[in-house]
């Protein structure tokens, strides 16, 4: 919040501080994404476990399990991340 504040009021100087104070992968990834990426699946899962998702070929409210939740929210996390990846990956070699 407060770097957009600075970068409105001092630009070159908020700039030059956002380049020199370059975080390492790890840390971008573990403190910034992954949490986020947690949260929202763990948010996900509840909602299937509570109110289940609506089959239009069945034509009914389906309710999953605890555990079918946690395999689909840990499936969908692994390809997330390999999705985050790549992605940064590529726009790396660009």
């Amino acid at each position: 919040m407060l770097k957009g504040l600075f970068l409105l009021f001092e630009p070159f100087s908020c700039w030059e501080d956002v380049y020199h104070a370059r975080p390492k992968w790890a840390r971008v990834l573990f403190v910034d994404v992954l949490p986020i990426l947690v949260l929202s699946l763990l948010a996900e899962c509840f909602h299937l476990v509570r109110f289940g998702k609506w089959q239009d070929v069945i034509g009914h409210r389906r309710f999953f399990t605890p555990e079918e939740a946690f395999v689909l929210g840990a499936a969908q996390l692994i390809i997330w991340l390999l999705f985050i990846v790549i992605a940064a990956r590529l726009v790396q070699a660009l």
